[in-house]
């Protein structure tokens, strides 16, 4: 999660990253490069948050900021200082950009019910297990496994692709694409608020 602002290029170490523009600046252009530039890798998905100008101030002192939050595929190289930080375990110093951070993560969770955004963080082909900890960590919740699996064929969101993948001294798992719609068949929203949570 990042936001731009007018201010100065600097960053301290407990926010998140940001960048200033210019006026005109296409703002999804100039988020999607600097998560190329802060990552060293393309954004699977980015949306605009807001727009912020409350009286908590940004690090830079701008009086306007306009937040971005995306997502990257695993194993992303970090560059420039960038730094991951577990979700509980960031406090930026900005009250502005702990807003930011608090409501980025409701629209994340709240987008993996009607967008593909976990299919965009695996490759074309995936396990089922994939599947379900991507689910889980944009949810942030455990699912109930046989619940996450009845969900997802009711949905009809995937199917086989014909290949198996060994993972493990385990039975090789069977590998799935994400296919939303087939002919004459509309796709169905996949609702997490309807699958058990697992102990």
């Amino acid at each position: 999660m990042f936001d731009l602002d007018r201010g100065s290029a600097a960053t301290t170490r407990h926010a998140l990253p940001w960048d200033e523009v210019a006026v005109g600046s296409d703002l999804l252009a100039v988020a999607r490069r600097l998560v190329r530039e802060r990552t060293g890798r393309e954004a699977a998905w980015v949306e605009q948050l807001g727009a912020y100008s409350d009286t908590d101030r940004h690090p830079s002192g701008a009086g306007l900021s306009v937040a971005f939050i995306a997502a990257l595929r695993p194993h992303v190289c970090i560059r420039d200082g960038t730094c991951w930080e577990y979700l509980g375990a960031v406090q930026p110093e900005s009250g502005r950009q702990r807003r930011m951070l608090a409501e980025g993560m409701a629209v994340l969770r709240a987008r993996a019910d009607s967008t593909p955004i976990a299919f965009k963080l695996l490759s074309t082909a995936f396990t089922l297990g994939e599947l379900q900890l991507t689910f889980e960590l944009l949810l942030g919740r455990s699912l109930h496994k046989a619940s996450f699996r009845r969900a997802l064929r009711a949905a009809q969101l995937v199917e086989p692709t014909g290949e198996w993948r060994q993972e493990g001294r385990g039975r090789p798992a069977k590998l799935f694409r994400y296919a939303p719609t087939k002919q004459g068949r509309s796709p169905r929203t996949f609702r997490f608020d309807r699958i058990v949570c697992s102990d």
